[in-house]
């Protein structure tokens, strides 16, 4: 069996891309130490984990794709469509901010001429 390094608090086995116990940190091929804030981690990821982290692992470290990329193409393109439906929102909040400001700003102007 290989050596285990510890450098810092965290656990390499040079040379071995093995599970680790904690199932945080890894090496895959060389004795270098990763740490997970390296790198960027999206949600799907963290949603993927916590379903069955050693399928992470596996897309993660193994480099082996999921069988369901039917699914996976289908939840893209819906988040994508959730994502614009979002920021069509926010036009259309800013627009009515903007509106309701010009609104309070005639009536302001027409309750001093009045007055």
């Amino acid at each position: 069996m290989l050596p285990v390094y510890e450098e810092a608090g965290l656990l390499a086995t040079p040379g071995l891309a093995a599970w680790p116990p904690d199932g945080l940190i890894f090496c895959a091929n060389s004795a270098k130490v990763e740490h997970m804030s390296d790198e960027w981690i999206r949600a799907s990821e963290i949603a993927e984990y916590v379903y069955c982290r050693r399928a992470w692992w596996l897309r993660r470290v193994g480099g082996r794709a999921s069988r369901n990329l039917r699914q996976m193409a289908a939840g893209t393109a819906f988040h994508e469509a959730h994502g614009q439906l979002v920021q069509r929102a926010r036009q259309a909040r800013n627009l009515v901010y903007v509106l309701l400001a010009l609104a309070l700003a005639f009536i302001l102007v027409w309750v001093i001429r009045v007055v």
